[in-house]
């Protein structure tokens, strides 16, 4: 076998004892040009771990501090065992290399690129899949919520599920609410700083409200994109963090569709493939991420829109299409099924909520080309479980306000409502609006 790297073969003689630099820059010098945006951006969000006779690396967050002794006890001859070892607690997308095997995985939403090609007796790994492109013209995606494990002649030796969930607990709300707080403490202390993308809607606000309330730790700093956004809304959090001695640094951003068609080319060579779900989000995502990166922030916390907690108060309107999930019926309600590995396992006809596409593409890879890793809230391994054991009624239920015609997520408004945080119950508030 060979590794590829900057169209040059390399002979697997060079990289027995891992002395060549060349390979392993495969993952860490990558290079995105865009003379529409007058930038050269490197792809600085790749960890890596070395010891003699393995390599590991990662992109994303890995909720575990000594990676390197971990790596050091893995059984690196046995491969159910490094399939066993690889399903750990992370957001992103990992890979294992060895003399022997290529492992590579993805998380549950497949929340991180990662990408390869075999052709003959080279095989490329990346996690920029527009670098394959490249040499190719094409690539393969790795599953989300799979590993692999190849030889080094490229064969697929075994193929295995990353996160299985316990579809038989049985959590409450009160878990449920516990579950949010240790993934906000979780977030703040992994490592490095953290941003946080605040907006007048809810979800944003809860992340704040948890952040501004943890005892121990924050954000360093916020930004927040101006577009039909309530300044009202927004003043009150910025007063409610004076009161609470958390004042942060902040900074707000104005985007237009323009820029955000910009940043959307150069984010889908990064990816190697058009994206249909185009919102003018991604701009604003850019130059979140940009702020972030000149504050020194290594992550930024993102609360998510529209994900799977979101469907039974999001589908209740016209026309939403939520990642592949469409109502075509005008005003129909979503309902979680009481066995949820309906949608968890095999996704029902029209009914696909693991496609996250456009999440990896607006609220993502923008922030990646600027070295900032995005939490993405909910799609913390232990908010999943505890919303999955939920039962089924707290899973559909919904915060409903007639005035304003519109069904909100209880989790957010009931962690707001803890921390006397201010929000309004119309998704982004009545106005006045800043645009």
């Amino acid at each position: 076998m060979q590794f590829l790297w900057r169209n040059k073969n390399l002979p697997l003689d060079q990289i027995q004892d891992f002395t060549s630099i060349d390979f392993f820059d495969l993952f860490q010098n990558c290079t995105l040009h865009n003379t529409t945006l007058g930038s050269v951006w490197h792809n600085q969000n790749v960890k890596s771990v070395r010891l003699k006779d393995r390599w590991f690396f990662y992109t994303g967050i890995i909720y575990f501090s000594d990676v390197e002794s971990w790596l050091s006890k893995l059984d690196i001859d046995d491969i159910a065992s490094i399939h066993r070892s690889m399903k750990i607690n992370a957001q992103g997308s990992w890979c294992l290399i060895t003399n022997k095997h290529v492992t590579l995985v993805k998380d549950f939403f497949g929340s991180r690129p990662l990408a390869y090609f075999v052709e003959d007796d080279v095989f490329t790994v990346t996690n920029m899949p527009g670098m394959i492109n490249h040499f190719y013209g094409c690539h393969y995606n790795v599953t989300r919520n799979t590993i692999y494990t190849f030889s080094t002649k490229g064969e697929l030796l075994s193929k295995s599920k990353n996160i299985v969930f316990d579809y038989s607990a049985v959590s409450t709300k009160h878990n449920m609410l516990d579950a949010m707080e240790r993934a906000a403490d979780r977030y703040l202390t992994h490592g490095g700083t953290c941003g946080l993308g605040l907006s007048s809607g809810h979800d944003s606000g809860m992340v704040d409200a948890l952040c501004v309330n943890n005892t121990q730790h924050d954000v360093s700093c916020i930004a927040t994109h101006i577009g039909d956004e309530n300044v009202l809304t927004l003043n009150a959090r910025k007063q409610y963090r004076k009161t609470h001695n958390s004042s942060v640094i902040s900074k707000t951003f104005k985007s237009s569709a323009l820029d955000s068609n910009t940043v959307l080319k150069a984010v889908e060579k990064y990816m190697g493939y058009n994206s249909d779900d185009f919102t003018d989000y991604i701009h604003a995502s850019f130059v979140q991420g940009q702020y972030f990166a000149k504050q020194n922030c290594t992550t930024a916390l993102i609360g998510v829109r529209s994900t799977y907690m979101h469907l039974p108060a999001w589908l209740g309107r016209n026309n939403v299409n939520f990642a592949g999930l469409r109502s075509y019926t005008p005003w129909t309600q979503f309902k979680f099924p009481k066995d949820m590995r309906l949608l968890f396992e095999d996704s029902l006809p029209y009914i696909d909520i693991n496609s996250t596409t456009v999440y990896v593409f607006t609220d993502v890879v923008p922030y990646l080309l600027h070295g900032v890793d995005p939490v993405l809230f909910y799609f913390d391994n232990d908010i999943m479980q505890t919303f999955i054991s939920l039962p089924q009624k707290y899973k559909n239920e919904v915060v409903i306000d007639t005035d304003h015609n519109s069904q909100l997520l209880w989790i957010t408004t009931d962690i707001m409502n803890k921390y006397n945080y201010p929000y309004n119950m119309e998704k982004k508030a009545n106005g006045p609006y800043v645009s």
